[in-house]
């Protein structure tokens, strides 16, 4: 069993930079509002880790696929760019 600081180790090297990149990149391209991409990528790859684990904990595994895709859809859902006029304007300004 992993501990820990272990854990948290890979998952900082192999987790954390790419959700990092992928939100920097969507920000970038107008699809997600600008906010502080290095706290939203730890927040959103706790969450998914979490998921994660409610998925593999349950006791009716498909149910909580069903149940925790739809609460992470709606997260992410959340990030969104408010507006397509945004999305416009970040293209513009590459």
């Amino acid at each position: 069993m992993l501990g820990w600081e272990t854990w948290r180790r890979i998952d900082a090297e192999y987790g954390l930079g790419l959700v990092r990149q992928s939100l920097q990149a969507a920000m970038d391209a107008g699809y997600v509002d600008s906010l502080p991409v290095d706290p939203l990528a730890h927040i959103l790859l706790g969450a998914l880790n979490e998921a994660a684990m409610v998925i593999a904990r349950a006791e009716d595994i498909q149910a909580a696929r069903v149940e925790v895709g739809a609460v992470v859809d709606r997260l992410l859902t959340g990030l969104k760019a408010a507006t397509s006029a945004r999305r416009k304007q970040a293209r513009a300004l590459r």
